[in-house]
């Protein structure tokens, strides 16, 4: 008896090898793209508080309130790598709004920790990119350890 469906071979080590590369290769590359929108993102704050509004009523503030210049630059990071997401990489508004959730994330820890006086307010401003950068990296690995589990043959008991 003869049919017309064909058998799909089963994928060999060498192709499950090169799909392994390619999800590290895409991670890397993900990874120099989301530091490079979080650095442009802390450079236009940056360069937007020392000359458009290095004279006005919102450097008096961020002088007398430190906390609202350090959430002000680490939003204008989250806005930067919404972008990215959104525009770069086609990303849907949920996956993009969750992303940049769980960057804020360590933020909200720190604010209220530096608000609290459990840690000087120094540290909010230096912490705060590391962490959100730490929990973007934290959340690619996942999709990555995701997707290249879901292409991981399955064995017989």
């Amino acid at each position: 008896m003869s049919t017309n469906a064909q058998a799909i071979p089963p994928e060999s080590d060498h192709d499950r090898r090169i799909s392994i590369v390619r999800g590290i290769g895409d991670l890397l590359l993900r990874l120099l793209q989301t530091v490079l929108a979080m650095e442009a993102g802390l450079g236009i704050y940056h360069l937007l508080g020392t000359t458009v509004l290095a004279g006005t009523r919102y450097a008096a503030l961020t002088d007398l309130c430190p906390v609202i210049g350090c959430l002000a630059m680490e939003l204008s990071v989250v806005v930067l790598i919404i972008a990215l997401m959104r525009f770069w990489h086609k990303a849907t508004w949920q996956y993009s709004l969750r992303v940049s959730t769980a960057m804020l994330a360590p933020v909200a820890i720190l604010t209220s920790l530096a608000l609290g006086h459990v840690i000087p307010m120094k540290f909010l401003c230096a912490l705060g990119v590391a962490g959100m950068f730490a929990t973007i990296m934290v959340f690619m690995l996942v999709r990555l350890i995701r997707c290249l589990y879901r292409q991981m043959p399955e064995r017989s008991p």
